[in-house]
């Protein structure tokens, strides 16, 4: 996911800085692996591989947000609806 949205945004014409971010995340992501990949379960290892792996998650959601311009009003729809049938 992060690889298609660096190739899109690159596409796009993104900034340096845009795309430094999206190369930071998936560097975070590639550590995550790599330690979950050398470490055992209940280890420190494991730990930090879980720490890497939920903040790099949560920052590539925030790709998403930001390639994702509608995304904001296919929430308030969505929001709306589950309003509705509740």
């Amino acid at each position: 996911m992060v690889r298609a949205i660096y190739a899109a945004q690159r596409t796009a014409g993104a900034g340096a800085l845009v795309l430094a971010g999206i190369e930071r995340v998936g560097r975070a992501l590639d550590t995550a692996l790599g330690l979950a990949a050398r470490s055992r379960d209940g280890t420190v290892g494991m730990r930090a591989a879980w720490a890497w792996a939920e903040e790099a998650t949560r920052n590539a959601a925030s790709l998403v947000q930001m390639t994702d311009p509608a995304g904001a009003h296919r929430e308030g729809r969505g929001a709306r609806v589950r309003h509705r049938s509740a």
